[in-house]
């Protein structure tokens, strides 16, 4: 019997040991519910309400031109000998861009000039034959000068030979101004008529954008305020207003002119871009986008009350841009705006400031 009994006291022992250690400590309990309660709380950015100024953009689409821009051309059909640019290069003014083949304009030229001096020799026997000193032409009426010139044939010596030199000087073709080359499609050897366009040449140090507001936008509408220029491209390029057409058409739109600076030199001509006109609005309550959120297809703006706990607010909106709203109606200065961390909010959620 005592042996049973000894036999038994060890078995209790670790059943005891084991249910102890299976208990979790108080400590261990505190952490646990610790966690929980954070994760009940949502992480959110805030702002604190203030007046400030608004920048109104108004928002249209433009296409630029170029400030001056020529389609060249030689005045002479020919033969292109030599093309000295190609497109996309920047020319300086009196640069020589390409020059036809001058043979037979050269012969042309030696032609008139040889007729030239037959000319003035039968000028001068024409004056001898009526008593005239042929050295002296002072002498001789003026009248009987012109008919001289008619009869010798040195009036039509003296405009052949002056065709002839421009003609051959038109082979020759000259950039009028500095800027870019454009349109080259011809090829060395090619044969180009007299008034067929050889290339384009675009200044493009600045350019005109067009574009067009509504009537009821011309308030905002003033000669030398500022743009902003965003071709589709990228970049952001910035200028002023430069003219206004007076003038509404049937869609009750007008057509605006802006210049805008080439500063990086990447603006094309025909570009099309977005322009802005910026209009600053004082003593406004101010929010970026991003804390707006829709409830119920209502505007709704989040604050937070006791530092901990989000608050539904439906709000009226003003004016708008590109990244902010003003409000009208629904808060008031000095609320703290949750900005962030908003999307799955509802009223009076647990909040965690960041």
């Amino acid at each position: 019997m005592k042996t049973r009994k000894i036999t038994k006291i060890p078995w209790l022992l670790l059943s005891f040991l084991f249910l102890i250690s299976c208990k979790p400590n108080k400590q261990d309990m505190e952490t646990q519910a610790k966690k929980q309660h954070l994760k009940d709380k949502n992480p959110v950015d805030t702002m604190v309400l203030k007046k400030g100024t608004f920048e109104k953009e108004l928002v249209s689409n433009g296409r630029l031109e170029a400030l001056q821009k020529a389609k060249l051309r030689f005045n002479v059909s020919g033969e292109l000998a030599k093309i000295f640019v190609s497109n996309g290069q920047r020319v300086k003014k009196g640069q020589l861009l390409a020059r036809l083949d001058e043979f037979s304009l050269k012969n042309d030229l030696n032609k008139a000039q040889n007729a030239l001096e037959k000319a003035k020799v039968n000028f001068k026997d024409v004056l001898i034959g009526q008593g005239y000193e042929a050295e002296d032409t002072a002498s001789v009426p003026d009248n009987f000068l012109r008919i001289a010139k008619v009869k010798s044939g040195l009036a039509d010596a003296q405009t052949d030979l002056k065709e002839a030199q421009h003609r051959l000087k038109s082979a020759s073709l000259y950039a009028p101004f500095s800027g870019v080359v454009a349109n080259i499609e011809k090829k060395e050897y090619d044969k180009i008529g007299s008034g067929e366009n050889f290339c384009t040449l675009i200044d493009n140090s600045k350019y005109h954008v067009n574009f067009s507001v509504l009537e009821s936008e011309l308030e905002e509408i003033k000669p030398n305020k500022a743009i902003i220029t965003k071709p589709l491209a990228g970049g952001t390029f910035y200028g002023k207003i430069d003219q206004i057409n007076p003038v509404v058409d049937e869609n009750g739109l007008v057509t605006v002119r802006g210049l805008v600076n080439n500063t990086n030199g990447k603006l094309l001509e025909g570009m099309n871009a977005k322009v802005l006109v910026k209009t600053k609005v004082p003593g406004q309550l101010i929010i970026p986008k991003t804390a707006m959120v829709l409830r119920q297809n209502k505007e709704v703006v989040f604050t937070v009350k006791n530092d901990s706990i989000a608050m539904w607010n439906y709000v009226n909106t003003g004016l708008e841009n590109s990244k902010s709203y003003t409000i009208t109606k629904g808060l008031d200065p000095n609320d703290v705006v949750i900005i962030s961390g908003n999307v799955n909010l509802a009223h009076e959620s647990m909040v965690d400031v960041q």
